[in-house]
C-alpha cells in the first residue's frame, strides 16, 4: 500500500529477524507538542482497515484543531492519549 497521507506514515518494525510490528503511525504536531499513535494491522484486520481507522482519527483530530475552540494543545492531546479505542 502506497503512503500519500499527511501525518500518517507506514510503520514497521522488526526485532530478531521477523516483524514485531506493522502497522500505521499517526503523529500530529502543534506548538511543540506532539500526538503519536500507532495502528496496528494485526488489531484492525487488514493494512487498508489500519490506514482508514489512523485516517479517521486524523481528520476527528484535525477538525477540532482547526476549529479555533482548542486554546491549550497540550491539554488537548493529553486528552486525545488517554481516550481507549
Amino acid at each position: 500500500m502506497e503512503n500519500k497521507h499527511k501525518y500518517i506514515s507506514r510503520y514497521e518494525k522488526e526485532k530478531g529477524g521477523g516483524y514485531t510490528f506493522c502497522g500505521w503511525r499517526l503523529c500530529i504536531t502543534r506548538n511543540k507538542e506532539r500526538y503519536v499513535r500507532y495502528y496496528s494491522d494485526k488489531t484492525f484486520g487488514t493494512p487498508e482497515s489500519s490506514c482508514k481507522a489512523a485516517l479517521a482519527e486524523r481528520d476527528a483530530l484535525l477538525a477540532e484543531l482547526n476549529s479555533g475552540k482548542v486554546t491549550d494543545v497540550a491539554a488537548f492531546f493529553r486528552t486525545r492519549r488517554q481516550a481507549t479505542y
